[in-house]
């Protein structure tokens, strides 16, 4: 596969686009005696590119809920952190790493 061929083949596939943009969301803390996994989710919520973001939010809430109803991850629930970037490649540096060491 050439340089670039990746990125061409996932821009026309909209479930392998998804599935990419979904690799943005951080599991943020699994501690051993918690109850919970913290997913950080650091999307377009507003702003110029706000649709594709809401819809990534949407399916990664979607597949939580279904997670939880079926028993979790080995008996612990997925909490989702979620924040909205705005569309502002700023805005999201300083969201991941709000969530890196805040929400963590």
């Amino acid at each position: 596969m050439e340089a670039g061929q990746q990125d061409d083949d996932v821009n026309r596939h909209p479930v392998k686009q998804h599935v990419a943009d979904t690799a943005q969301c951080r599991i943020l803390a699994s501690s051993p005696g918690g109850n919970t996994i913290k997913v950080g989710v650091n999307y377009e919520l507003s702003g110029a590119v706000a649709t594709y973001g809401a819809d990534n939010v949407t399916g990664i809430e979607m597949a939580a809920e279904e997670i939880n109803a079926a028993g979790g991850v080995n008996g612990k629930k997925i909490e989702i952190v979620k924040y909205d970037n705005k569309s502002e490649p700023a805005e999201a540096t300083t969201l991941t790493t709000k969530l890196l060491t805040s929400d963590g």
